[in-house]
């Protein structure tokens, strides 16, 4: 962006968050002097929620299989994603685990594992897939715009009576 010329007076107005220096400086107080409250990436691990007790991620891998096996496709798809998310070196064995499996959810999954292993032509077929799977509303092409409304200054295109707008097909 454009650059604004500054007064030796000035600085005293700047918001810390503009400063650059270290992060202790900036944190320690704001403009007024004030001390600013930590951000959600300066919370410290005594801070974090009691939710972070996450699953092991071969476990969530076994679970997925299992489910896929028993047709659960929805539940498949979570465990297979979260094992994905947690332990993003198990995405070999999350694609060879949803082989045989079908639904988008599971093309998601796909998707992100492709990625992961470094196969992005793959991973945006998966998510093609997920993405035309759905409902009609969702898989029909965007509407065109009507075309402009008839300018007082051009004359209207003259038509027969068999080509005009409210002739009968």
């Amino acid at each position: 962006g454009p650059t604004q010329a500054r007064r030796a007076r000035d600085t005293d107005a700047l918001a810390a968050s503009t400063m650059r220096g270290p992060a202790a400086q900036v944190a320690t107080a704001g403009a007024s002097g004030t001390p600013l409250t930590p951000g959600f990436w300066d919370a410290d691990a005594a801070s974090a929620p009691a939710t972070m007790d996450l699953p092991d991620p071969a476990d969530e891998l076994d679970a997925a299989r299992h489910a896929l096996a028993a047709g659960s496709i929805e539940e498949a798809s979570l465990r297979f994603a979260l094992a994905l998310r947690l332990a993003p070196s198990l995405a070999p064995a999350v694609l060879e685990g949803t082989q045989g499996g079908t639904g988008p959810s599971l093309d998601m999954v796909r998707g992100d594992a492709f990625r992961l292993v470094g196969l992005e032509t793959e991973a945006l077929r998966a998510w093609s897939a997920a993405a035309w799977s759905g409902s009609r509303d969702r898989r029909r092409a965007p509407a065109r715009e009507d075309p402009p409304a008839a300018s007082d200054t051009i004359p209207p295109v003259q038509r027969s009576r068999t080509q005009g707008r409210h002739a009968r097909h």
